[in-house]
């Protein structure tokens, strides 16, 4: 099993819950993320990064 498929089969089922959440509480998770990236990308780990591009693709959320 790849992280690929264990990533589609996350992303299913908490993907469709962030879509059906309050669109303020899907923003404030969106922004978290993407502040987190920022954050990650800053230090030398690139474990940091992996995290964090891992639960947003879960979550279905852009980084970019």
């Amino acid at each position: 099993m790849t992280w690929k498929i264990l990533i589609q089969a996350f992303s299913g089922v908490l993907g469709k819950v962030l879509e059906v959440v309050t669109p303020e509480l899907r923003k404030m998770v969106e922004s978290f993320l993407k502040d987190l990236y920022q954050k990650a990308k800053a230090t030398q780990n690139p474990w940091d990064d992996f995290l964090v591009e891992l639960l947003a693709a879960v979550l279905g959320i852009k980084l970019d």
